[in-house]
């Protein structure tokens, strides 16, 4: 039994000084994650961007034919109708609503307009990226690329980033909410470019410390169960912990008091990245069939 306990105190006092400082960073970030989360250009800006149809626009616009499959969306770019057809999360295949061609790519004049329009300011400079960067970290929008990145000349030193393949804001970004990213959505969610647009090791990395820090949890609150005074001890003392010194006493009770919210704040963030088999999932598809009048299989 005491060697037990003693192991328990190595496990806890060894993953605690490893994870000491990521716990520190989670929860700061955490806090500032609740006023500012991560940069995205406002979906409600955008729309209010979008430039209305008139007459003569419906009067040219063509439909398009039944071979096309997909989701469509009908939009104006550059005063010219454009269909939009969803091929993936994020890829778009572009055609003119007037003559149903196909466009590839949008050039960086028409998109350099489109930047200026939607801000109302001029560009400072332009880049053509064709990696993405800290600030699109996520793997889905490589279809978008190459991106024009526009450093705009206001105030707010904003960043907008234009599709050349769809001719759409994706991304914006200014000085304020990078660096509130940068002390708290990106720390607090791992949001690391390198290792965000490889979703697999960004998983991993989540997965194992959870369960690191589940350890260090458990076997704290184990540990703060082990040192608490019996009754005859703290009616002597009058305290309930066995440490005498401030810090040490502090760290006690309040790690055995929030050790219970520290686990399941963990526990969270293992099951949001970990998939869980699903015993009712050929349940569920066959009742999605009979739905629709087809019968599943017999069971044998």
């Amino acid at each position: 039994m005491h060697r037990l306990k003693k192991t328990l105190l190595k496990i806890h006092q060894v993953t605690g000084i490893a994870l000491s400082l990521m716990f520190c960073i989670w929860f700061v970030s955490g806090i500032v994650l609740i006023y500012a989360g991560f940069p995205h250009a406002s979906r409600e800006d955008r729309f209010l961007f979008l430039k209305p149809f008139s007459q003569t626009d419906f009067e040219h616009i063509l439909p398009l034919p039944d071979s096309v499959k997909g989701s469509v969306k009908l939009d104006k770019l550059n005063d010219t109708p454009v269909y939009r057809v969803s091929a993936g999360k994020k890829a778009q295949k572009i055609y003119n609503a007037e003559t149903l061609q196909p466009i590839g790519n949008f050039s960086e004049e028409l998109c350099q307009q489109e930047a200026q329009r939607f801000l109302g300011s001029s560009i400072l400079k332009s880049v053509k990226i064709n990696q993405l960067d800290q600030w699109m970290p996520w793997s889905y929008y490589q279809p978008l690329l190459p991106i024009y990145k526009f450093y705009m000349n206001d105030s707010r030193h904003t960043v907008l980033y234009m599709s050349s393949k769809t001719g759409t804001i994706v991304q914006q970004t200014d000085r304020k909410t990078r660096w509130l990213a940068r002390i708290g959505a990106i720390p607090h969610w791992i949001y690391f470019r390198s290792l965000r647009l490889n979703v697999q090791h960004w998983n991993q990395v989540v997965i194992w410390i959870s369960v690191i820090g589940l350890l260090t949890s458990i076997s704290g609150i184990i540990a703060g169960i082990i040192r608490l005074n019996k009754r005859k001890k703290r009616k002597k003392n009058g305290s309930i912990t066995s440490y005498k010194k401030f810090w040490y006493k502090w760290h006690h009770l309040a790690g055995f008091f929030f050790g219970l919210f520290v686990f399941t704040f963990l526990l969270s963030g293992l099951f949001s990245v970990v998939d869980f088999p699903d015993n009712n999932a050929s349940k569920n598809k066959y009742s999605n069939l009979v739905n629709f009048g087809i019968k599943g299989p017999k069971h044998q």
